[in-house]
């Protein structure tokens, strides 16, 4: 009579975990592999504002649009004085009726034509600052994104924790929820802003005439 030897429980255990594998196989037929974790991302920020007030090539821009806005204040202004000539001479009261109403149907002439200069000359600098701003900001997403290349950042957020939330005696809770939803960062670590990179970056460039 043949002796039945026991397997050790170790033995067993094993035996238990084949053949626990073996009725998963043959269940599913291919074995299920085990879920990967994503890789953590790494993130910077850059701060908007700081960074445009930080560029060699937008102060140059605004100082030129400052030279242009000058100019085109000096029209108006002829135009005032103008007006101012005109005044003095009605307040002399030495001008016949007919005098007096030409003179007053030139102020008006004068008045609407201040105004549509003033106007004009409005809109031209906001074109021209929408165009600078539009054209630097373009030039900062190309630096971000070599920069995020060459650092191995995967996503790189606007700094916006410096949104102010009201907090004065007329701040209505509209005003308060609106500050709030428009920040989308609560929390960022400043080791992680890159701004300064940025500014150098596109600094280096304006200056190597890029």
């Amino acid at each position: 009579m043949k002796r039945v030897r026991h397997l050790p429980w170790i033995a067993v255990a094993i035996s238990a975990l084949g053949l626990g594998s073996a009725l998963t196989i043959s269940a599913s037929g291919t074995s299920t592999p085990a879920p990967t974790r994503a890789a953590p991302t790494t993130i910077a920020t850059v701060d908007l504002q700081v960074l445009f007030d930080g560029l060699d090539e937008l102060k140059n821009m605004r100082q030129a649009l400052q030279t242009r806005i000058s100019e085109l204040e000096q029209e108006p202004q002829q135009i005032l004085e103008q007006m101012k000539r005109i005044n003095e001479e009605l307040d002399l009261q030495e001008l016949s009726d007919k005098e007096q109403l030409d003179r007053r149907v030139r102020l008006a002439v004068l008045n609407e034509e201040h105004k549509a200069k003033v106007q004009a000359a409005r809109l031209l600098v906001q074109i021209e600052d929408g165009r600078m701003t539009r054209e630097m900001y373009e030039k900062g997403l190309g630096a971000i994104s070599l920069i995020a290349q060459e650092e191995g950042y995967d996503l790189v957020l606007l700094e916006d924790q410096a949104i102010p939330v009201p907090d004065g005696p007329t701040a209505t809770s509209r005003d308060v929820q609106g500050a709030i939803l428009a920040r989308q960062i609560l929390y960022a670590s400043e080791s992680i802003d890159v701004t300064q990179q940025v500014v150098q970056r596109l600094n280096n460039d304006y200056k190597a005439g890029r």
